[in-house]
């Protein structure tokens, strides 16, 4: 019994720091898939991207330009800020690390050296940019249905308020 009591007590001191090892190898081998797949590069054009998006939406405001360029400025600044590699690394290891075990990282990273990972990879940006394309055209097709079908409804509730109020009116009053 003694010994299984310090079968149990070893293992319980020891398993926390088997999982912490774990995790730092993990967190070590996502940041070197992040490092072979320039996931930086990525996000930093996704950050171009958008301010190039917001900047031309902007100009779609009817905003005098003067106070038009100070909005731009802002906006800038603030995606710059805030969508900065150096902010989001962590971010991005802490989530490799915690998605994928050791063993799958391994074999991500070996994918990702290799001519069809290079290949993947290089094309990835404009892949996930057509996704994005239509997974928005999709829904705004759906809000456009939901927003029918909620006007729909409405008009049909009203409708419905409208021959009651009528039906109640015609009714003779029976408590007189």
């Amino acid at each position: 019994m003694k010994k299984l009591v310090m079968v149990l007590l070893v293992l319980g001191f020891a398993f926390p720091q088997i999982c912490m090892a774990d995790m730092a190898d993990r967190e070590r081998l996502a940041e070197e898939y992040l490092t072979v797949n320039n996931v930086r590069k990525q996000v930093d054009q996704v950050r171009i991207r958008m301010k190039e998006s917001i900047v031309s939406q902007l100009d779609q405001l009817p905003i005098p330009p003067e106070k038009a360029q100070g909005l731009k400025d802002t906006t800038i600044e603030i995606l710059d800020e805030d969508l900065q590699w150096d902010k989001m690394k962590g971010d991005y290891i802490a989530l490799y690390a915690e998605t994928f075990t050791e063993e799958e990282l391994q074999a991500i990273i070996q994918f990702s050296k290799s001519p069809v990972g290079k290949k993947l990879n290089e094309k990835m940006p404009l892949l996930i940019e057509k996704s994005m394309g239509i997974g928005q055209q999709h829904s705004q097709q759906a809000a456009m249905r939901v927003r029918q079908a909620v006007q729909d409804f409405a008009e049909r509730q009203k409708a419905e308020a409208q021959q009651k109020a009528e039906a109640q009116k015609s009714e003779p009053n029976k408590a007189q």
